[in-house]
């Protein structure tokens, strides 16, 4: 994902820079909206597990509710 607002010259570099982490770090860089979409599942599914909980075993403790 190129940033539009970078030269090019520019772009090219961060990836590179970007690459250059991932390999020494062995990890992938997540972006701002990567880490807001995977906030998102991650509450989506909490949400589902709650429910599915109630469902099978009725009220849940005040402590969960607000969790």
């Amino acid at each position: 994902m190129p940033y539009e607002n970078l030269p090019d010259w520019l772009n090219s570099q961060v990836w590179q820079e970007l690459e250059t982490i991932e390999e020494k770090e062995n990890e992938q860089y997540i972006t701002n909206v990567e880490r807001i979409g995977i906030k998102g599942i991650v509450k989506g599914e909490s949400r589902l597990l709650k429910r599915q909980l109630e469902r099978r075993f009725g009220l849940l403790p005040e402590w969960l509710q607000n969790s």
